[in-house]
């Protein structure tokens, strides 16, 4: 058994492998779901993936999310080669949701994380001073997940919180920044608690879902995906960004197996 370093389109077309079958998983359990961050941009401005980017980003609403922990508690698979890994299960020291291929695995971040995967963002309802504690902890959880430093100020900045907060188990800091949120009271403002990204919307911009293209699948999408994009990426989202911008996120994946099988996905 050999391990098979991936393209960056073998890596995409795993990637949506996983994104067709969390899909199938969601209408038969009557799950909303939503394409969000650079997913959404690339379906509104590519139909796909964004050229050089190579991860899929859905979001649910709290009780959506719930239900769907509920489901996986209760053992129903999406598909056997795939797994759900999370803090909160106990089995990755993240608290955002993964849906995983078994027979990948990637480096991410410069150390060995999970395989190809999907991830599952929870939308709660928005309160500041939590938003910034929360991203403060996501600062120091993403510090002690690196392992390359250099001279730059953010790499030095990395490297003293890791020796500052060694005393934190990752798993602790998942599971106090998912704890805050539960309790926070709607107000009309939607956002990403869990892992503090910057995506804070009215509750209307979810409104109304409907279904878009993504590399010649349909997928659903918040109703007034132009105000989220907008909100997100700015008014100018359908311009290309300078290529000194257009950056992936680094992470080497490998096939698991022998390239016959993994030719079954492709």
């Amino acid at each position: 058994m050999n391990n098979i370093r991936l393209t960056m389109s073998q890596t995409k077309k795993i990637g949506l492998d996983i994104l067709v079958e969390f899909d199938k998983f969601c209408k038969e359990h009557d799950l909303q779901y939503f394409l969000v961050y650079g997913t959404l941009l690339g379906a509104v401005r590519h139909k796909g993936y964004i050229p050089w980017d190579d991860d899929v980003d859905v979001a649910m609403f709290r009780a959506d999310y719930e239900k769907l922990y509920e489901l996986i508690n209760a053992g129903t698979s999406v598909r056997d080669d795939l797994e759900w890994r999370s803090s909160r299960l106990e089995n990755w020291n993240e608290p955002v949701l993964k849906l995983a291929n078994k027979n990948t695995t990637c480096y991410h971040r410069g150390d060995i994380s999970i395989g190809i995967w999907v991830d599952v963002f929870v939308l709660d309802n928005h309160d500041e001073k939590i938003f910034k504690v929360n991203n403060f902890w996501r600062q120091v959880h993403i510090a002690k997940c690196t392992t390359h430093f250099d001279f730059s100020k953010k790499s030095i900045g990395k490297l003293l919180y890791k020796i500052l907060f060694c005393w934190k188990p990752l798993m602790s800091i998942a599971k106090d920044i998912d704890a805050r949120i539960k309790q926070i009271p709607f107000n009309g403002t939607i956002s990403n608690m869990q892992w503090s990204c910057y995506d804070i919307n009215d509750a209307d911009v979810y409104e109304n879902p409907t279904e878009m293209e993504f590399e010649g699948y349909k997928f659903c999408v918040p109703g007034n995906y132009e105000k989220y994009l907008k909100k997100v990426y700015g008014p100018t989202y359908m311009q290309l960004p300078p290529e000194k911008y257009r950056r992936s996120h680094g992470t080497e994946a490998y096939w698991i197996g022998n390239e016959k099988e993994l030719n079954k996905y492709l």
